[in-house]
């Protein structure tokens, strides 16, 4: 389309003219670049990198919407019964792909049930959302129940007044599944006031301040079950995980590509697989689930402790179970669904990892993080040869040209956790 300018000032496109104010155009312009300058400067101090944000292509608005079709994908595969099978009608198949209950994933994962000591505090996990779930805290209290799990400990924190299904669903499973791993821990829901960048960073903002919490106490645990592609801009974010108290979780995503924040440095990503499980609830095997979230990172460059493949960041470190087709149940508005996607194992790994917290915490030892070069960052722990045995190896499947092979790789990370192992090596 040809533009050209007429004598009145105006914009001519194929006969159509489109009023313009040229001076006032030059001020938008400098404000532009003013707002650029004041974004990228609080983002780094070092003035070489806020020239390499503003000028360099690396400026990126931070009230960007977070892609929801790609970060909160998961399959309803109707409703299923809500009842616990307390007889074990499932031990008469020789293999299971779920949906899998509480104690199932439990025995299939080596999960045990660690209780604080006296006088010891429970670990907490933080879950960053969007909008308001008026369902939330019944759902919660009616998966407890069928599930005949303990009262859990939850506490919502609310930012929005809107109503968003997709959302909802998320914050659910995520609080479901952090509960049927460790029904012991405190969880804290963040529910920020939209799905933009901007107000998903205020949440985390909130949740890395123990002063908005009573008692003052850091989280232990954040998990995020959202993002969006890392197209080589997303650099910036990874100062938001800055808490040394903390561990950061966030799913790879549900397509064969990378996404933020899993590719942060300050944040351990986690994987999806397919999971099938003996008759008696033991694990029988694992693929990589051919639609999770793997690849180098075009925004950060590799962590010491992984592996020489690339100059580039890994994702995902871990995985489990995310397969809609080998899903969880979760209770939404009373009913019992089959759900999957890496928002399904992000959740269960915190809860997991809540796990080696209480213990460590029970014989009065010192917390982790995964923020960098630290003296208590725990990625180097998981990525250490000695802790090998920690993981069960994931050797099949794969997403997009990543295919799943002996050790560590790109398709399945480390793979997936023997939780009682990592406690075991990890006091």
């Amino acid at each position: 389309m040809k533009l050209g300018f007429n004598t009145t000032g105006n914009i001519q496109t194929s006969g159509r003219t489109t009023p313009t104010v040229f001076l006032g155009k030059l001020r938008n312009t400098v404000a532009s670049t003013t707002r650029k300058f004041k974004y990228c400067n609080k983002q780094s101090p070092d003035l070489n990198m806020t020239f390499n944000c503003v000028f360099n292509g690396l400026y990126q608005p931070i009230d960007q919407p977070i892609d929801q079709s790609f970060d909160t994908y998961h399959i309803l595969n109707g409703e299923v019964p809500l009842e616990e099978d307390n007889n074990n009608t499932y031990s008469t198949k020789a293999l299971v792909s779920g949906p899998f209950t509480p104690s199932q994933l439990r025995t299939a994962y080596s999960v045990p049930t660690i209780l604080p000591n006296n006088s010891v505090r429970r670990p907490i996990v933080t879950i960053i959302s969007a909008f308001r779930n008026p369902y939330l805290i019944n759902d919660v209290k009616t998966f407890g129940r069928v599930f005949k799990l303990p009262a859990c400990d939850l506490t919502v924190v609310n930012f929005s007044n809107r109503f968003v299904p997709n959302w909802a669903t998320e914050t659910t499973l995520n609080v479901q599944w952090v509960y049927a791993m460790n029904p012991y821990a405190k969880i804290r829901v963040i529910q920020a006031a939209s799905s933009s960048w901007s107000d998903m960073t205020k949440a985390i903002n909130y949740a890395n301040n123990k002063r908005n919490f009573n008692p003052s106490i850091d989280t232990d645990i954040i998990t995020m079950s959202f993002g969006s592609k890392d197209n080589g801009d997303k650099r910036f974010f990874n100062q938001t995980f800055s808490n040394t108290n903390t561990i950061y979780l966030a799913a790879s995503g549900n397509s064969n590509v990378v996404s933020a924040p899993a590719s942060c440095p300050n944040v351990i990503a986690v994987g999806g697989t397919s999971l099938y499980v003996n008759g008696n609830l033991t694990r029988a095997s694992e693929r990589v689930w051919n639609k999770t979230g793997c690849g180098f990172s075009l925004s950060f460059s590799k962590p010491y402790y992984q592996p020489s493949f690339t100059s580039n960041r890994m994702t995902p470190d871990v995985c489990c179970v995310g397969d809609p087709n080998t899903g969880c149940l979760v209770v939404l508005n009373g009913k019992g669904y089959s759900i999957g996607g890496t928002s399904l194992a992000s959740p269960i790994y915190a809860g997991m990892l809540s796990l080696v917290i209480q213990n460590r915490l029970n014989r009065k030892q010192s917390t982790y993080t995964s923020v960098q070069n630290n003296s208590n960052t725990i990625q180097p722990l998981l990525y250490n040869k000695s802790n090998e045995n920690c993981f069960f190896d994931v050797i099949e499947g794969s997403s997009g040209i990543y295919t799943a092979q002996v050790g560590f790789d790109i398709a399945s990370g480390l793979g997936v956790v023997n939780c009682n192992q990592l406690i075991n090596n990890l006091q």
